[in-house]
């Protein structure tokens, strides 16, 4: 089993919870990226990289389709970062690899896009795309700040092409610098690519990071003026062999488990959380974590982690498990019911395969409202009343329910609730249109319990 398709650089050190598998199937789309699991953008202004579904990108045997991220022509240099959520601590020699779909619309004669990885302020791997002057553009590759290596092959605007690249770090140090970085374009799907038929590499001799130790997450530069693109399916691996990144990258045609929804919902005294896959492999099954970031207004608020107002409290508890599917091409349907649930919440799943890898889901909120502690008519509002008012009241069990007016005399004049009703907080509308002006009874009685206010009409 490999990864869910919701997940982007996940969570624990040297295992394949590290790598990245994201088609953006679960963003908003019409938005821009900035806040969408947790991208950022170090820009002051924000972007035009938005999520788009109106012509999704198509590659043979590669997963792409459906949402896809979308770059509009702008006006400044935009940054987009992603951080793993646990750095990678590189081993003094090991392999990246990443790929992608994309297809550039329109290019300057500059580097006017590139991927790349982010090493603790260093940035390293980058792919770049520019204008070949001539209607086309070119590929290139570099290990870091220095200058590109461009490709000889003019590829043409608005097609989709498949993008691998691998970054090689070498033990080594000055003058060495024996850092590799190689990209390649369409290349066959049936293995690990050839360097010998590499588009562009930036090898020996050129400058690397020999200090360099950790990875941290992925950045996407776009020069400012008018390249248009989009960009999909980016999958990121990582071993301390080729062939290892290579197999991490989940490159080899086997289905992950494709997380198409997750959705969570409070209804009436429980959260209801529901998600939808597209298909499975070898996937053992769901555990459900959660971590509250506030409690009820008579519940003291949780203390933020990092100072900040709201933030989530302590670690994330596990609070059930549903089992997979094993392994399907059809769509399944999920879903799980916390009866527990208190105040601002998030969720979160642990998608766990039967050989114990395991890949978590974005996080979905929801503020869960517990049920009423006592029973309770509370006084209507308004009082006095002309001609109808509201009448509150609290249930703090499931159970029949009724309730009813009178008037001075003791006769029933309106029955407003007459049924099972669960614990929860309600509101009932009493019109005295027809009534004349005087002093009625509200009677609630539910569960053996029963409540009365005098309510006044004046005409």
């Amino acid at each position: 089993m490999k990864k869910m398709l919701l997940l982007i650089f996940c969570y624990v050190a040297l295992t394949y919870s590290q790598r990245l598998t994201l088609n953006f199937t679960s963003y908003s789309a019409g938005v821009t990226i900035e806040g969408q699991d947790s991208w950022t953008s170090v820009m002051p202004t924000l972007s035009k990289a938005s999520i788009s579904n109106s012509t999704p990108l198509s590659y043979s045997s590669y997963g792409s389709g459906g949402k896809y991220l979308s770059v509009a022509t702008h006006s400044s240099q935009l940054q987009l970062s992603k951080l793993f959520s646990s750095s990678i601590t590189m081993a003094s020699t090991c392999t990246f690899y990443y790929s992608m779909v994309v297809n550039i619309n329109s290019a300057g004669d500059g580097s006017y896009y590139s991927f790349s990885l982010d090493g603790e302020g260093y940035i390293f791997a980058r792919v770049k795309m520019k204008d070949n002057n001539s209607g086309q553009w070119r590929i290139g590759i570099e290990k870091n700040t220095s200058s590109p290596v461009w490709g000889p092959t003019d590829f043409n605007y608005n097609q989709t092409y498949l993008i691998i690249v691998r970054y090689t770090k070498n033990p080594g140090t000055s003058p060495t610098y024996d850092d590799e970085s190689y990209v390649w374009v369409n290349p066959p799907l049936t293995g690990e690519p050839n360097i010998a038929a590499a588009e562009a590499s930036s090898g020996n001799g050129l400058q690397d990071y020999s200090s360099m130790s950790k990875c941290t997450g992925v950045v996407l530069n776009i020069h400012s003026g008018t390249p248009e693109w989009q960009l999909d399916d980016i999958r990121v691996g990582y071993g301390t062999t080729n062939s290892a990144a290579f197999a991490d990258m989940n490159y080899d045609n086997t289905m992950p488990v494709e997380l198409a929804s997750f959705n969570a919902k409070a209804l009436k005294n429980d959260v209801i959380l529901s998600w939808k896959t597209a298909t499975e492999t070898n996937n053992f099954g769901f555990e459900i974590e959660r971590i509250t970031i506030t409690g009820h207004p008579e519940q003291p608020r949780a203390t933020p982690l990092g100072g900040a107002e709201g933030a989530p409290k302590g670690d994330w508890i596990k609070i059930g498990f549903v089992e997979g599917s094993g392994t399907t091409n059809a769509p399944k349907s999920y879903s799980f019911t916390d009866k527990s649930a208190s105040g601002k919440t998030l969720y979160r799943l642990k998608q766990i395969d039967r050989d114990g890898k395991f890949e978590y889901s974005q996080t979905v909120e929801v503020t869960a409202v517990s049920a009423p502690q006592e029973f309770g008519l509370e006084q209507n509002y308004p009082n006095p009343f002309n001609p109808s008012t509201a009448i509150s009241y609290q249930l703090s069990a499931n159970g029949f329910t009724s309730l009813k007016v009178y008037d001075a005399l003791g006769r029933e004049v309106s029955t407003l609730v007459n049924e099972v009703k669960d614990a929860g907080t309600y509101s009932a509308q009493f019109d005295g249109t027809k009534l004349s002006s005087g002093v009625y009874v509200a009677r609630l009685t539910s569960n053996g319990k029963s409540q009365m206010r005098k309510l006044l009409l004046m005409k």
